[in-house]
């Protein structure tokens, strides 16, 4: 294993895409707690729910995991099956 070579340049090129991803996951994951609260009639707390998702995309990157958001399709199908907590 490798670490790969980051310099000032490199960071520059990587850090606009990167706050892209990062917010159109953190509106996918909050679209999504809107739409399980409606269903469960229930609220979420906006704050925990980004920092919890961030948390864990950082976590998982560390031991080579992929990150992820919440998905309204998943989500759902967890509620229609009985989930009613985060």
């Amino acid at each position: 294993m490798q670490w790969p070579q980051l310099d000032f340049k490199t960071i520059q090129h990587l850090i606009a895409p990167a706050f892209t991803i990062a917010l159109l996951s953190a509106i996918e994951s909050l679209l999504c707690a809107v739409i399980a609260d409606g269903m469960i009639e229930d609220r979420h707390r906006p704050n925990t729910e980004l920092i919890a998702q961030g948390a864990a995309n950082i976590a998982s990157a560390l031991f080579g995991g992929l990150p992820a958001t919440g998905a309204i399709a998943r989500t759902a199908v967890n509620i229609r099956s009985g989930g009613r907590t985060p």
